[in-house]
């Protein structure tokens, strides 16, 4: 795994929790893309939101369980 791989799975935790496309974007440090980004902005519930889901996966797994989905088993 490389550091990048981080901000992959991030980004799909993000996604899978509903966070607002603005919100990823400003936490990515992605810049803003279309008209309909100018018009939306992050708010503190936003906010809240998305730190409420990421610690609830953390306090279940760590988050590993979603990482490892897929991996083959080791023999």
């Amino acid at each position: 795994m490389h550091f990048h791989d981080l901000r992959h799975t991030h980004e799909t935790w993000l996604i899978e929790d509903g966070v607002p496309r603005v919100l990823r974007f400003e936490r990515l440090g992605h810049k803003r893309r279309d008209v309909h980004d100018n018009y939306s902005h992050v708010t503190e519930a936003m906010i809240g939101r998305m730190l409420e889901q990421l610690q609830r996966r953390w306090e279940l797994d760590g988050g590993w369980s979603r990482i490892m989905e897929g991996m083959p088993e080791a023999v």
